[in-house]
């Protein structure tokens, strides 16, 4: 053994350009392993990872509210056929049939951003009590008070009235609203002291007051007013309402304000058992959240397209959906207001809310507006709490926190601030199968009409998962069954991406053919030249009275320590260099490339990225080495001096001719 380190040290040079020549072809070959490695398991995650959803647009199957809408594209009859077909589809996974509840949880408020209109209705819904200072009329027979908020008395307000500083000292609000009382007086009276039912929406800058308004049909109470044309008389006992009708409210006791003789828990405490109702709903509804029960979040529009992503914790699981566990996300807004944490639980009273059917004007050409061509969409949004009672008490536990977009509104296909995110199965029980009633409002011949119209399914709340990679197929099958060009898709980028993976993997699989070549040349080169000076040795050993054993002992000795220094370098120089380029991979392949976070994820996971490939390759070929030296060397360490002699002479004597 010392014999043989003493030999690799009186020939430095050959010894370290057999290292550098090893180490190099083993660093090449195993970070090509890595790499391939690499490649096929992104390949392989990617297929699981990405959601390709295909999305009715329900706005061109209905007839909208708003009254300048555009007419429907297709029957809203076929709508349910075009839901069950695409069930059906041979390319469907399945189908995301989302449902809504809400939670109620007295410790917790409900979220909303009044700048950019978001996340208000039903929460921005508020008691108020206060004097009337001021009462004003429009030409339009709508009226507005002006009230001073008696903030040492009962006041039930949004988060964004009570919690952001730049409002605390504001004393007033000015309440609008349109019903007369039935004997066509106004339901305010200055100097008295009301208890008032209004939704706080806006912010006057120029008065520095609150805007509130008193609005029944949002209350999903269609049937509170009538239009009445005034008499000759009433005109001019009115001659404030300059017009020749206004609205009149049904009953009085419909009023949503009221005289306080007394202050405002005083007069609930006496029994009114309307007002009772009404404070209770509304307290309820400020303090809940929306619960979406989903079988995938990524079926969801706004989070396959990576408008709305998850920044903190992480995305509920394939395992937990299939178990239904009890685990949740949460709108960073909602958490930060609330002080909620990832690993935090929150309890939750669930309740099933009706639905209002709103309407959304779409102000920017954004994402939204490439899956249909209105400026405006249909939304329904939750009613709140209207004494209903509870289905069941839930426990959540927060795994995640999205984000949203700054300006983002609710619409068909958007979510609000208070939605909490949920496995379908987490709770038991269909839910929202109720059709609902919209109001639609249409301009007929310069006079406004209004009908109702049954709706049977929430819009936004159905997707089809389709196979990766096999939109063009449900396409072709929905055609051939009448309904072609009725969906959207979005895959998060997938077809984009499956390229630029396919790429990589004939790229890696070139480059490990190129480094294994390299590495058996190599090699072999180094065994050649190694076992010519070994028999030499060997000669040397045996004549002198060693044993085979020894011999063979001694000569592995040498090359196993060429070899191992050699793996050892080229290990260290593998692990460097497969992590940088892993990084500049992950670079290049985000470069210019608009998809959501699912990719990043797949890509730059410890999983796949794991350098195990690296020094398991290295291990292999320097086992490979051994294995092949250690078979050379026993062959010749069985053969008698004689023959190595000759051997050798044969090798000079072909050097010499």
């Amino acid at each position: 053994m010392r014999y043989a380190l003493k030999r690799l040290c009186r020939t430095p040079v050959k010894t370290i350009i057999f290292i550098l020549l090893i180490s190099l072809s083993v660093s090449a070959l195993s970070i090509s392993a890595g790499m391939w490695k690499y490649s096929y398991d992104s390949i392989k995650h990617s297929k699981d990872a990405f959601t390709t959803i295909g999305i009715l647009r329900e706005i061109e199957f209905t007839e909208q509210i708003y009254k300048n809408s555009v007419k429907p594209k297709y029957d809203y009859e076929l709508l349910s056929k075009v839901k069950q077909a695409a069930a059906s589809s041979q390319y469907a996974k399945y189908t995301d049939i989302r449902e809504y509840l809400m939670g109620y949880n007295p410790d917790m408020t409900s979220v909303g951003n009044l700048a950019a209109n978001s996340g208000l209705f039903p929460y921005a819904y508020s008691i108020i009590t206060g004097v009337c200072e001021s009462v004003g009329y429009s030409n339009f027979a709508d009226y507005s008070a002006v009230i001073k908020i008696d903030k040492d008395d009962l006041n039930i307000l949004p988060n964004y009235v009570v919690k952001d500083s730049k409002y605390e000292d504001i004393e007033y609000i000015a309440i609008n609203g349109t019903s007369m009382t039935t004997d066509l007086e106004f339901p305010f009276k200055v100097g008295e002291k009301y208890i008032i039912y209004a939704y706080i929406g806006a912010y006057d800058n120029e008065y520095k007051r609150w805007q509130g308004k008193i609005n029944y049909r949002n209350l999903g109470n269609t049937d509170y007013e009538e239009y009445y044309v005034l008499s000759e008389e009433e005109k001019k006992e009115h001659p404030e309402y300059s017009r020749d009708f206004v609205y009149k409210i049904l009953d009085d006791s419909m009023l949503l304000c009221h005289i306080l003789s007394t202050d405002a828990q005083s007069f609930l405490d006496s029994g009114n058992e309307i007002w009772n109702g009404i404070v209770n709903n509304c307290r309820i509804t400020k303090h809940s959240t929306e619960i979406l029960l989903t079988d995938d979040m990524y079926s969801i529009y706004t989070f396959n397209v990576g408008d709305t992503f998850v920044y903190r914790g992480r995305i509920i699981r394939k395992d937990e959906y299939e178990e239904g566990a009890k685990v949740c996300l949460i709108n960073s807004s909602f958490a930060y207001v609330n002080g909620l944490n990832i690993g935090d639980k929150i309890k939750l009273e669930v309740y099933e809310s009706e639905f209002a059917v709103g309407n959304r004007i779409i102000r920017s050409r954004g994402v939204v507006s490439t899956v249909g061509e209105n400026d405006s969409e249909d939304y329904f949004a939750p009613l709140g709490y209207k004494g209903q009672g509870f289905i069941t008490e839930i426990e959540y536990e927060i795994v995640g926190m999205y984000r949203l977009p700054p300006s983002a509104e609710r619409g068909e296909l958007l979510i609000s601030q208070n939605v909490l995110i949920a496995p379908s199965k987490s709770i038991e029980g269909d839910f929202n199968t109720k059709p609902t009633e919209a109001e639609v409002v249409r301009d007929v011949d310069g006079t406004i009409q209004r009908f109702k119209m049954e709706r049977t399914s929430i819009p936004g709340s159905f997707s089809v998962v389709i196979e990766n990679g096999k939109t063009k197929e449900f396409e072709e099958e929905m055609a051939a069954l009448g309904y072609g060009g009725m969906f959207y898709y979005f895959d998060q980028n997938y077809s984009q991406i499956s390229g630029i993976l396919d790429g990589y993997m004939k790229t890696a699989s070139f480059i490990v053919l190129i480094s294994i070549l390299a590495w058996v040349c190599i090699a072999a080169v180094f065994l050649s030249i190694y076992m010519i000076s070994s028999r030499k040795s060997l000669a040397t050993m045996l004549s002198l009275g060693s044993g085979r054993i020894k011999a063979f002992i001694s000569e592995m000795t040498g090359i196993s320590v060429i070899i191992l220094i050699a793996s050892i370098l080229g290990l260290i120089a593998g692990m460097i260099l497969y992590g940088k380029v892993i990084d500049q991979t992950i670079k290049l392949s985000l470069e210019g490339l608009t998809t959501s976070t699912v990719f990043y994820e797949v890509i730059n996971s410890e999983a796949i990225r794991s350098p195990k490939v690296v020094w398991l390759s290295v291990i292999i070929q320097a086992a490979a080495l051994m294995l092949i030296a250690a078979a050379i060397e026993y062959s010749q360490s069985g053969q008698d001096v004689l023959k190595l002699m000759k051997g050798l002479k044969r090798k000079k004597n072909g050097k010499k001719n």
